[in-house]
C-alpha cells in the first residue's frame, strides 16, 4: 500500500507534486509572455485558458496548449491591455493629482469631495472589470468592445466572485511589496496558482453564464453509467 502511495503514476503524491510542477512551468511560461509588456494580455488570457484545462483534465500539453492559446488571443489581448492600460492611467494620474496637488502643482486644488468621490467609484469599478476582462478574452469568442462592456456587467452582478478574484490577485503582490524576497517565489510559482485559483473562482459564473463544467473525469463516469443504462435496457 505505502509503495503504491509513492510510485503509483496515479497516487495522490505524484499528481500533487505533478501540479506543482505545473504550476512553475506555467508560471514561468507566463512571464516570458509577458515581457514584451504589450503582449501581457495575451499572456493571462493564455493561462487562464490552460488552467481551465487543467481544472477539467484536458490538458494534453500543457506548454503547446500554452503558445497556441497564446498566440490566438494576441489580436485581442494587445488592444484591451492598452485600452484598460489607458483608463487607469488616466484615472490613476486624476487621483496623484488631487491627493499630491501641492507637490505637482504646487498649490491646492480644493477639488470638490463628491468629485474626488466620483473619481475614486469609477477606478474601483473599472478595478473590478479588470478581473474580468481576461477571463472573458480566454473563454469566449467576442470583440473588443463586447468583451469590455461584458467585463463591467459582469463584473456588478457577480460581485462576490468579483471580490474573491481581486483578493486572489492582489493579495500575493501586497506580500510581495512588503516582503520583497518573495517575487521569486511570485514569478517562479504564484502566477501559474493565481491564475489556477482565478479559474476555480470563474467556475461559478460559467456555469451561470451557461457553459457546462463536465471534468474529463465525470465525463467517462457518465458515459459508462449511460451505456450500463442501456445494457440494462436491452436486457
Amino acid at each position: 500500500m505505502l509503495r503504491s502511495f509513492f510510485f503509483d503514476p496515479d497516487s495522490g503524491l505524484l499528481l500533487f507534486f505533478g501540479r506543482i510542477v505545473d504550476f512553475l512551468w506555467l508560471s514561468i511560461m507566463m512571464v516570458l509572455g509577458c515581457i514584451p509588456i504589450i503582449t501581457a494580455g495575451a499572456s493571462i488570457s493564455a493561462g487562464l485558458y490552460c488552467c481551465r484545462k487543467m481544472y477539467l483534465h484536458e490538458e494534453s500539453h500543457l506548454t503547446r496548449m500554452f503558445w497556441d492559446s497564446y498566440k490566438a488571443n494576441m489580436k485581442k489581448g494587445i488592444p484591451l491591455l492598452f485600452i484598460m492600460l489607458d483608463i487607469f492611467l488616466i484615472l490613476g494620474g486624476l487621483i496623484m493629482i488631487i491627493f499630491l496637488d501641492e507637490k505637482i502643482l504646487g498649490r491646492p486644488l480644493n477639488v470638490p469631495i463628491i468629485v474626488i468621490g466620483i473619481i475614486l467609484f469609477l477606478f474601483f469599478v473599472c478595478l473590478l472589470a479588470l478581473m474580468h476582462v481576461f477571463p472573458l478574452n480566454a473563454y469566449f469568442e467576442n470583440t473588443v468592445a463586447s468583451t469590455l462592456k461584458n467585463s463591467f456587467l459582469v463584473a456588478i452582478t457577480n460581485l462576490p466572485v468579483t471580490l474573491g478574484l481581486l483578493t486572489v490577485n492582489a493579495l500575493p503582490f501586497l506580500f510581495c511589496y512588503n516582503y520583497p524576497v518573495l517575487w521569486f517565489f511570485e514569478i517562479f510559482f504564484g502566477v501559474g496558482f493565481c491564475a489556477f485559483c482565478s479559474a476555480q473562482l470563474y467556475r461559478k459564473i460559467l456555469v451561470k453564464l451557461g457553459v457546462e463544467e463536465i471534468t474529463a473525469d465525470e465525463s467517462v463516469s457518465t458515459e459508462a453509467a449511460d451505456k450500463n443504462a442501456g445494457k440494462e435496457a436491452d436486457s
